[in-house]
């Protein structure tokens, strides 16, 4: 085997290694992504369909979210007020998309 053609396998072989520890490294991290995005689904459902969220004050959130909020950046704090005004939001509407259903489901009958 020739020296140039020793030197290519071998830098085949490395780019092999590094290949499979990326997209192992790629793997975990989109489990432990999807572990998170269920987490978060989950727990977003449970105070969605909690009749107390929806009486929470915004007095209240707001100091939730000074307190969840120090230290991170402007658009982190951005994205946390708007998910959690979208769990409150959503805990509003349930009464009405239930009673919207119970009407639908009525009218099957």
């Amino acid at each position: 085997m020739s020296e140039a053609a020793a030197s290519v396998s071998i830098e085949g072989l490395a780019i092999q290694a590094v290949t499979g520890t990326f997209s192992d490294a790629l793997r975990t991290l989109a489990i432990t992504e999807e572990v998170q995005q269920i987490g978060i689904l989950g727990l977003t459902a449970l105070l969605v369909s909690l009749p107390e969220t929806a009486e929470i004050p915004p007095e209240r959130l707001a100091n939730a979210l000074i307190l969840l909020a120090r230290g991170r950046s402007k658009g982190f704090t951005e994205k946390l007020a708007a998910f959690m005004h979208g769990i409150v939001a959503g805990a509003r509407r349930v009464p009405a998309v239930a009673a919207e259903m119970r009407a639908a489901a009525a009218k099957k009958s």
